[in-house]
């Protein structure tokens, strides 16, 4: 017995340490933002007409930022990596699952497509490399290989966190990130079906709220992730924006439900669940009439939502 245990602790220590050793042979992603200049366009364009605006100095250029605020232009973002040159194959990362369009345009003599995420439908396979964030592989590069990237998130708060990695590092983050949150979401989904069950068997209302509060909750963050548009409606990319500001309403409903279950707060302090009471009915007169007005909550509740 006691034999086994050390075998198994050496083992797990040889494990650890080639894990390790793996770790400190990768590398940290790079931030692209210092190197970008980047404008916005009302008009979506060709690859050469935002090339020639950039090349142009009067063109007046937008924030160094990843972060751009509302927005209702395209970005067209440019940079090279004759910094960075390597042997290894390297990957772009764009970080924002919930991108409408992007297209990434590479130049030795001429641009040409190497990269490409929604539009045409917005299926989760009309990408070029399947991923629940926008992944652009870069093989055969020049010193002087120019980028463009068009980034369409018209209507909303625009964002591009655009970090090159290379290849080993990236598949390592990826399969251990991915790992994670399996392990995360199957947890969640354990203690939700429990929660559910129980309430329903011993007929306690709180823990039944609490089920649904939790389950609002987790399709909420299995959304944000990118994973609900790869898993749950891969062919249905615009429901996206839609998805995650009608939980935020299940999640605040259903999480006030909970509370004054919970706490008894009809019984014990009945002003406070009164106050409870209006929010609630506030968040499903809001979507109630998003669902009946949809022109106008698509127009300008999404654009709130998206800001906050």
């Amino acid at each position: 017995m006691i034999t086994s245990l050390m075998f198994l602790m050496a083992l797990f220590g040889i494990m650890a340490e080639e894990e390790d050793n793996l770790i400190n042979s990768l590398s940290d992603p790079i931030p692209l933002i210092d190197y970008c200049r980047i404008i916005e366009t009302p008009q979506k364009l060709s690859a050469q007409e935002a090339s020639m605006l950039l090349e142009n100095k009067d063109t007046p250029l937008a924030p160094q930022s990843d972060t751009q605020g509302f927005s209702q232009n395209y970005f067209w973002i440019s940079f090279d990596l004759k910094d960075f040159q390597t042997k290894e194959a390297l990957i772009i990362e764009l970080d924002n699952p919930h991108l409408d369009h992007v297209l990434l345009y590479q130049r030795k003599s001429e641009w040409e497509l190497i990269g490409f995420g929604g539009d045409n439908g917005r299926t989760f396979n009309n990408r070029s490399f399947l991923n629940r964030r926008y992944i652009f592989p870069l093989t055969d590069l020049d010193e002087g290989t120019e980028f463009l990237l068009m980034v369409d998130k018209r209507d909303a708060a625009v964002s591009f966190h655009l970090k090159l990695w290379d290849k080993n590092s990236f598949e390592h983050h990826d399969t251990r990130q991915n790992i994670i949150f399996g392990v995360y979401f199957g947890m969640l989904i354990v203690l939700t079906v429990i929660a559910l069950t129980l309430g329903i068997i011993l007929r306690q209302r709180f823990l039944w709220l609490y089920g649904l509060y939790a389950t609002a909750m987790i399709l909420y963050m299995f959304t944000t992730l990118g994973f609900s548009f790869q898993f749950l409606y891969p062919n249905f990319g615009s429901m996206n924006n839609y998805m995650r500001s009608s939980l935020i309403v299940f999640i605040a409903v259903f999480f006030t439900y909970f509370t004054r279950a919970y706490l008894s707060l009809d019984h014990n302090k009945p002003k406070i669940s009164a106050i409870l009471k209006g929010l609630n009915t506030l968040f499903i007169s809001l979507f109630v009439f998003g669902i009946i007005y949809y022109n106008f909550y698509s127009s300008n509740v999404s654009v709130l939502l998206n800001l906050l």
